[in-house]
């Protein structure tokens, strides 16, 4: 069984308060900091646990930020990542990215997002940032659990 935890950049919980943690988010969001943004998002996700995409993206609306978590409908996730929601759920279907940017502003070559800030909502409770797969691969059969060195288990 692996456990994926919502690490991005630094597995330590940050120490500072969920507040302080929100006012960062703001802050690099008033700043149009897209890098400070994403940091700050993931600081207030270690310090809060039990917000989600959709309660984080319903605060930001509410307090009137330019920073936004949009989700993304990819038609294919590469066999070597897997979608993580902030709680470490896995096997998402829709890629949350934080942005800056209106999302109408956002290439297509992201993948179709939804059409209306409702279904955002809809769409983000399903939603995973795209990390790495600790699972073996097998690149024979093109499915997980076994690796193409054992042949023996692939159902090809």
């Amino acid at each position: 069984f692996l456990s994926y935890k919502f690490v991005v950049s630094n597995p330590e919980r940050p120490n500072i308060t969920s507040q302080e943690a929100w006012d960062k988010l703001l802050k690099a969001a008033d700043e149009n900091d897209t890098d400070d943004f994403k940091e700050a998002l993931e600081s207030y996700a270690k310090v809060t646990p039990e917000e989600t995409f959709v309660t984080i993206e319903k605060k930001l609306r509410s307090a009137n930020s330019k920073g936004r978590i949009i989700s993304f409908e990819r038609p294919e996730i590469p066999l070597t990542k897997v979608l993580v929601d902030l709680q470490g759920n896995t096997n998402k279907r829709y890629v949350a990215t934080p942005t800056l940017v209106h999302p109408t502003r956002l290439p297509r070559t992201s993948g179709n997002r939804a059409n209306g800030p409702e279904e955002n909502l809809q769409w983000l409770a399903d939603s995973g940032f795209m990390v790495d797969d600790r699972s073996p691969v097998c690149f024979n059969c093109k499915r997980k659990g076994h690796i193409t060195k054992y042949l023996n288990v692939c159902p090809l």
